[in-house]
Formats: C-alpha cells, structure tokens, sequence
C-alpha cells in the first residue's frame, strides 16, 4: 500500500535570510503537517518535502548563543533551546556537525552541577563528566 503524497496547503514564504538578494528557499506547509521547500529562483521546479518529524528535527533548536566565558575566542560550546525545553549543545569551530542533545532534565541536572562545582575556573568550567 502506497501513501498519498502531501499537498502544499499554504502559501510559499521566502527565508528572512534573503533580504534583497534572489538566492533563497521558500517554504510551504503540507498536508501532512510537513513543509515543503523550494527554490526562490525555480518556483516551478523541484521542491524538498520534510515530514512533520523531519521537519521538526531539522527546526527543533532556536538560535545558538555562545558560551560567555569564551570572549573573542572560537574555543568555545553554544547552546540553544529546543522545543521540548532542553539544550542543543554544539562546537563554535563546527556549527555544522555534531549537536549534543541534552532532556529537559539533563539540562537542569547538568547546570545545577555547574553552578554549585567549585573547580576554579568557575561554575562553566565542569569537564570530566560521564
């Protein structure tokens, strides 16, 4: 049994990023509860479809923010919210790799442990950990 393939339901909205520039996606949502993107210059061509957990997977994390303690360095972590109210952990010098995921309560776990550790670079500086 094959599924039927979702329909775009709204309209195609192109990515704030653009600005003035033509070189952008759009994006639509499906019935499926998906999204749909395409090319701004080829509305008429082939179009991406993500289903709703795709979707959500590649959207789940808000803007990243570097770690304070890092100053003018790359040597860094930053973290970003994610939708269930955990943490995405990544490395400033591979914004595009690996993400540590971390539960709502792994989070407070870990950041309850860093605010009360008594290493003496400071409660940000816990390592070691398993």
């Amino acid at each position: 049994m094959t599924s039927a393939t979702p329909t775009v339901v709204g309209p195609f909205v192109k990515a704030t990023a653009s600005g003035q520039q033509g070189n952008c996606v759009e994006v639509a949502p499906l019935s499926d509860g998906g999204r749909a993107v395409r090319d701004s210059k080829n509305q008429h061509g082939p179009r991406l479809h993500f289903g709703p957990a795709q979707w959500t997977a590649f959207t789940d994390s808000g803007p990243f923010v570097k770690a304070t303690a890092s100053g003018q360095q790359d040597a860094c972590v930053e973290v970003a919210p994610l939708s269930d109210g955990g943490r995405a952990v990544r490395d400033s010098k591979n914004q595009h790799g690996p993400r540590l995921h971390f539960g709502p309560a792994q989070w407070t776990a870990f950041t309850d442990s860093a605010v009360r550790s008594t290493v003496p670079y400071g409660p940000a500086s816990v390592t070691g950990r398993s």
